[in-house]
């Protein structure tokens, strides 16, 4: 017999054969977020939605619908081609991956169905503590962005940077994007290494010379997703 008052959480939890405490230590949080979200006082944060769908099994659009309260569900998936990398300090003519490291992933499809999703491999330690090496991001091309969308604070970012003397050399790398008290905005690492410790300040036109003015910087991309690279 179906109950009407059963929440859809416990409804996949049981459909995958796992429990509410197997998805809370899936997505590092207390169990009592999950049932913060069951009573509707809590929504999954950014960052947890693909480990969650990934987890029961559905794809991210309908996990938004179910916690909408649309019951339909859609059981495609999105493949994207993971070929390139973002890692600060390295200056490179080029930011593809070596064949050996290319990766397809396949996605459910997102609520940001209709924009452009792209994949890149994370190297180094610039944002370790959000993102250990080999982590891979997924991004909106900042191009792709509503204009009443812009960047918020909190966001993470993709950030490309030209070499000062070589044009066709540049570095990527990913940065949280934070607005200070004073408007003023700033790319700040979020690493464990302390070389990586240095926020970037962003002037109001959105390009930045640094060192007295010869490397202009740019913000490419916006991260709406995540995932360990061993997860793949």
């Amino acid at each position: 017999m179906r109950n009407d008052d059963e929440h859809f959480l416990d409804r996949l939890l049981r459909d995958v054969g796992k429990s509410q405490a197997a998805l809370a230590r899936h997505l590092d949080i207390p169990p009592s977020r999950i049932t913060e979200m069951k009573k509707g006082v809590r929504n999954l944060r950014p960052n947890e939605w693909l480990p969650a769908a990934q987890f029961l099994g559905i794809s991210v659009e309908d996990l938004h619908r179910l916690f909408n309260g649309i019951q339909t569900l859609n059981h495609s998936s999105l493949s994207i081609r993971v070929s390139q990398f973002v890692q600060a300090g390295a200056w490179v003519e080029t930011h593809e991956l070596p064949e050996s490291e290319v990766v397809d992933v396949t996605l459910p499809p997102a609520s940001f169905s209709g924009k452009t999703i792209y994949g890149l491999k994370v190297k180094g330690s610039s944002m370790s503590a959000v993102y250990p090496d080999g982590s891979i991001v997924f991004c909106i091309p900042s191009y792709e962005l509503p204009e009443d969308r812009g960047f918020k604070h909190g966001d993470h970012v993709v950030v490309e940077r030209a070499h000062a003397e070589l044009p066709d050399v540049t570095e990527a790398t990913l940065k949280e994007y934070h607005v200070a008290d004073d408007g003023t905005v700033w790319l700040v690492p979020r690493s464990t290494d302390p070389r990586y410790q240095e926020p970037i300040e962003v002037p109001q036109n959105g390009v930045r010379f640094d060192d007295g003015g010869i490397e202009p910087l740019r913000i490419t991309g916006l991260v709406v997703a995540h995932m360990l690279f061993r997860e793949i």
